[in-house]
């Protein structure tokens, strides 16, 4: 008698609705196809939030994704940093940083991977201007998120 055990991956794509994180769940779904997968958005007052949204839906729709593995985190904490993204602050080129935000975004993530028991969590990021952004800043969140979850 032989007892086959089929394992299905979760996996959570952070998903904002660009052109990175498009890229990436296209790579993820492609690699994995058999995967549980789900999506993660975040509004946080960003002056693109409807057209990003938007975005996020109909990439959700494309590759199938059910409503229920849908997740969009609102996010009212930026709303007062002079941002040039936030809206209703200045245009400025110079203000494009909101601190710490991948970072935040990717605590959220870790959180809803528990939640949820995903095995991954996949973000399309180019971004390696800023700290939270950088290859060497995921390969040390990786390796934090490991000791926190042990």
């Amino acid at each position: 008698m032989w007892v086959l055990f089929l394992i299905i991956m979760k996996i959570i794509c952070v998903v904002s609705g660009g052109i990175d994180s498009c890229v990436a769940v296209a790579k993820t779904i492609e690699d994995y196809p058999k995967s549980e997968t789900f999506f993660l958005h975040f509004n946080y007052g960003q002056k693109t939030e409807n057209k990003e949204k938007d975005s996020f839906v109909k990439i959700a729709d494309h590759f199938g994704i059910q409503e229920d593995h849908r997740r969009i985190v609102n996010i009212d904490y930026f709303k007062d940093y002079r941002c040039s993204l936030i809206k209703g602050n200045p245009d400025d080129p110079e203000l494009t940083y909101l601190p710490f935000r991948n970072g935040i975004f990717l605590a959220i993530a870790v959180s809803y991977a528990e939640e949820v028991q995903a095995e991954k969590i996949i973000v399309g990021s180019m971004c390696a201007d800023y700290g939270d952004g950088s290859l060497e800043f995921i390969e040390q969140f990786n390796k934090a998120i490991i000791k926190a979850l042990k």
